[in-house]
């Protein structure tokens, strides 16, 4: 329906009630029904008032008839991100969650009932965000083993009087290599994934000791 002379996109005066409205069909190939809300007055500064919120409100419709989703990126995020999912995605998932399979078990096991629920597309876009939590974790299990190494090197200087020798600098880099990644059997993704994260943090550093 095109628009009224002056009046935003999809706005024009309901034909019996003079009021005016939000008319919006959905795009071409795409079922479902029209987008329509009142402004429930006669006053085109009500309708520059509301205009913003009716049009964002008519685009999360449409969003979600064009992708099939139930959830807007902020619901899902709450649902993502959450103390549970990132404690149990630390502490019994380091290194296991690479593939789609993996994800929907874990899902299965440890989501909750809305989480279970969710239709395809949302859940598609529920794993994207988990996987960035988990990607997170990965970083931190990282910095524990940077902390483990520190540990085992006061315990050498305790026990003998003197740190370690030095063999030259030992970088992030050469902890990941050297010590991350055959502490265990990781996914392909992560350990690509935690790679990339060792290689911007140097880039944005330098090739620093790991100590510093």
């Amino acid at each position: 329906m095109p628009a009224e002379n002056g009046l935003p996109q999809y706005v024009s005066k309901h034909a019996r009630t003079g009021l005016y409205q939000y008319y919006r069909r959905p795009p071409t190939g795409v079922k479902g029904a029209a987008f329509w809300r009142s402004f429930g007055s006669k006053d085109r500064k009500v309708v520059s008032r509301d205009y913003s919120r009716i049009h964002a409100e008519a685009e999360t419709y449409f969003d979600r008839l064009v992708t099939g989703r139930a959830l807007n990126d902020q619901e899902l995020f709450r649902l993502a991100m959450t103390h549970d999912n990132l404690d149990t995605l630390f502490k019994q998932y380091a290194g296991r969650l690479s593939t789609a399979e993996d994800w929907n078990t874990f899902i299965t096991v440890h989501g909750s009932e809305q989480i279970k629920e969710l239709s395809v597309p949302d859940r598609d876009r529920l794993i994207a965000m988990l996987r960035s939590l988990y990607a997170a974790t990965e970083t931190l299990h990282l910095e524990v083993a940077r902390i483990d190494l520190a540990d085992q090197e006061e315990r050498f200087t305790e026990r003998f009087g003197s740190p370690p020798p030095s063999l030259g600098s030992f970088t992030l880099r050469d902890a990941y290599d050297q010590a991350w990644k055959p502490a265990k059997v990781r996914g392909k993704n992560t350990v690509t994934e935690v790679g990339r994260y060792v290689d911007e943090f140097m880039a944005l550093n330098g090739t620093l000791d790991l100590r510093d």
